[in-house]
């Protein structure tokens, strides 16, 4: 949803010329997106067997949703990095890229899928999602003057980290819990408490609220999550 809101935004600020403001609500947006999608990464991560046997009532979806939690920060990352792309005019060269990516799926598709069956699926979602990725990044760096912060990336990690290790010893006592629902909501909802008081923490926020409530479209750093 974020992603759909920054074309026009980032449009207006590169109609008026604003680079500097594109520029920093790039690095915000970015820096947000990055700390979120860690954080969901390690939720699904930590969560994977209970979010199996709830959802899908199936050990073997657990181990899948565990190994594909790796893939979810650069999805996100890609998905907000295109709606960067279409807001500063980049709209053909994401036509470009995703016809790109197509055809590479359809290429590895029909070389790996037949021999290794899920799990070429699995790599080729992994070698695509990652080719997307990179090349979106590469262009939003070079028209935007993007900066990843090193710090954010680093905290990020290391309290998603210890969010999957605090994690792994609530588990002990939650076998107690009888319902595969009410367990799946409670492992949960520890997993983002852990997250966000972690953050905290470490002194990473996606943003403060300003004394007026509400969001200003044009400018996308206000956001607050």
């Amino acid at each position: 949803s974020l992603s759909e809101l920054l074309v026009p935004a980032l449009t207006e600020s590169q109609v008026a010329g604003d680079q500097l403001g594109i520029t920093r609500s790039v690095n915000s947006l970015i820096e947000k997106c990055l700390v979120f999608s860690v954080g969901a990464a390690a939720l699904l991560y930590a969560n994977a067997e209970v979010l199996g046997s709830a959802v899908y009532h199936s050990a073997e979806a657990g181990r899948y949703i565990r190994i594909l939690a790796w893939l979810v920060p650069i999805m996100y990352m890609d998905t907000v990095t295109d709606g960067c792309l279409r807001g500063l005019g980049e709209q053909l060269w994401c036509m470009g890229v995703n016809i790109i990516d197509s055809a590479v799926s359809v290429l590895l598709v029909f070389l790996l899928l037949p021999r290794y069956a899920l799990t070429g699926y699995i790599i080729i979602l992994i070698a695509t999602e990652l080719f997307n990725f990179i090349l979106s990044m590469y262009r939003l760096r070079k028209i935007s003057r993007l900066k990843v912060s090193l710090k954010a990336v680093f905290l990020s990690a290391l309290c998603a980290l210890g969010t999957v290790q605090f994690q792994s010893l609530a588990m002990r006592f939650f076998p107690l819990v009888r319902s595969e629902g009410l367990l799946c909501t409670l492992s949960v909802c520890l997993s983002v408490l852990l997250y966000v008081l972690l953050l905290r923490l470490c002194g990473l926020r996606f943003g403060k609220k300003k004394p007026d409530a509400g969001i200003d479209p044009r400018h996308p750093e206000s956001f607050c999550c």
